[in-house]
């Protein structure tokens, strides 16, 4: 099931987007906001997969939102202007819909939303027969045992690959390790760490311990999914 909200001052358009959102197979709407602050406090707490997102709102644009987004969900932009397109897709949502839309034009951007969703799975399952990886450091390429480790924390734009005795440190996003290592294994449970499930020693209120006896916090955001997926 695909997790959305819809970000739209115009109750009219509200509306249409919430009876496409109704009539279609995989989506479940959320909430619906006029503001794009309390969507960016509500993203911040929830998990959502995709955001249909209005470029004209009060105080901030679309735009501006998602640029204030550590690492926002996926896009749909809706709105009436075609000159936003351009810099809307070097944002790199999933599409563009230009008001007025029909129904099977919002169909087609929910195909796309489902064809980036089937993308990590692949690498997924490519990744799960490997048990080692490449990692760049400078000009040199270092391979990395995937069971050696513990947990992937990020340091801005790079991420700390943490091992039992050293760490190494990447020019890659955290959510490039979310498509890179296997699901079954690696989970993000914050917005800056990643663990690898089979070094959890202990799970307590919101705190995993690791087997080396780091303590990597749960993000309430992450929560909920964590412990559905590995402690239910």
């Amino acid at each position: 099931m695909i997790k959305c909200i819809i970000v739209e001052d115009q109750p009219p358009a509200q509306r249409l987007l919430q009876r496409y959102i109704s009539d279609t197979e995989g989506l479940e709407l959320k909430s619906t906001f006029s503001s794009p602050l309390d969507a960016i406090s509500y993203i911040k707490t929830e998990r959502i997969d995709l955001i249909f997102l209005d470029v004209h709102l009060p105080k901030i644009s679309g735009m501006e939102m998602l640029k204030l987004l550590d690492n926002p969900p996926q896009v749909i932009l809706t709105t009436a202007f075609e000159k936003y397109a351009l810099e809307a897709f070097e944002l790199s949502v999933v599409d563009y819909l230009l008001k007025p839309f029909s129904y099977s034009r919002f169909l087609a951007s929910i195909e796309k939303v489902k064809s980036r969703n089937k993308e990590p799975q692949t690498e997924k399952t490519e990744q799960e027969n490997k048990d080692f990886l490449f990692v760049k450091d400078g000009h040199n390429y270092l391979k990395v045992q995937i069971k050696s480790i513990l947990y992937i924390k990020a340091e801005g734009d790079y991420t700390s690959l943490y091992k039992q005795t050293d760490r190494v440190v990447v020019a890659y996003p955290i959510k490039h390790w979310e498509n890179k290592l296997p699901k079954n294994q690696f989970f993000r449970i914050h917005k800056s760490f990643m663990i690898n499930t089979n070094h959890i020693e202990k799970v307590t209120g919101n705190v995993v311990i690791l087997t080396n006896g780091n303590e990597i916090p749960i993000g309430r955001k992450y929560k909920d999914d964590f412990f559905a997926e590995f402690l239910n």
